[in-house]
Order: C-alpha cells, then structure tokens, then sequence
C-alpha cells in the first residue's frame, strides 16, 4: 500500500495517517473477532469456528476505516485508494461463515490445517516436535496466535486427508 500511495503523490505526513488508520482497523478486526467469533464444534478430530457474528461488525469497522482515510487524504486520493480495497474480503469471511481447524496426515507427515469454504491452507509439523504417535497435539501452539483464544487448551489428534 505504502508504494501506491507513494504512485499517486502522497506525502510522508498523509501515508502514516493511511498506515495509522488500517493499523487501527485491523487491530479493532482481532478485538471484535475475539467477541463476536465463536466455537460451533470441538472435538479431537477438529475444531469449528463459527464467524457469523462478525458480520456486523466488520462492515462498521470498514465503514470506520473509510472515514478515517477520508479523513487522512485529499478526496479525489481518498476515493481512489477505497475503490481499490476489496471491502468485502477486508475481514475475511468465508462463505459458509466457518473456520475448521485440523492436524491433517499425509505422506509428508503431519500438518496444522485450516479450512475455509472447502480450501485448506496446512503447515507442516515437524516429527520432532509433533510425532505421529496418537497424543493429542494443543492447537493453540500450532496455529496462528490470533485463534489461541479461541482455541484455547483444546487437542487435536490427526486426521486422514
């Protein structure tokens, strides 16, 4: 963003105004996240979480932002740079409005998984840290720290994918 800015002649006062204000979005984005976001199902095969609350208060938190580079910039570069973020995807929501977490098995080995909307996303576990051995792996040391409360102290074992 900051290489955009600089494109259409933004000053060094008005792209930290910028950065200040996104900043600021998505720190409030992980605070509502952690209200409003929710956990459907949790067993040792995966844990469900459920972001329909978030609706609501993404599209406020978004609105915000608007204001505040509204605020930040000259309108006409204020206007530009709006229409060029994907609001809709600003917070991401999948369409199913679920997050489901897993420790998958493959032939690589083990790996923290996360699905959404029928995609999944995994990063590999490392044997030594995380063995195939049937003790349950806490999913909050092996995803994102954003979800660790959500997580919370609940375990994981693997599952085939």
């Amino acid at each position: 963003m900051t290489n955009a800015l600089t494109l259409m002649g933004v000053g060094d006062r008005e792209r930290n105004d910028v950065m200040a204000v996104m900043s600021k979005a998505t720190a409030e984005m992980l605070k509502a996240e952690k209200l409003h976001v929710k956990v459907a199902r949790a067993d040792e095969s995966g844990i469900l979480l459920d972001q329909s609350g978030m609706e609501d208060p993404s599209k406020h938190i978004s609105e915000e932002a608007k204001a505040g580079l509204r605020s930040s910039l000259a309108p006409e570069i204020a206007e530009a740079l709006i229409g060029s973020i994907n609001w809709e995807n600003f917070y991401f929501r999948s369409p199913t409005k679920e997050i489901l977490f897993l420790i998958t098995r493959n032939a690589n080995g083990l790996a923290a998984t996360t699905e959404v909307g029928g995609s999944g996303a995994g990063r590999g576990l490392g044997a030594g840290d995380y063995p195939d051995n049937g003790v349950p792996i806490p999913a909050s040391e092996v995803f994102e720290p954003r979800w660790a409360e959500l997580l919370g102290e609940r375990k994981l074992l693997p599952v085939d994918r």
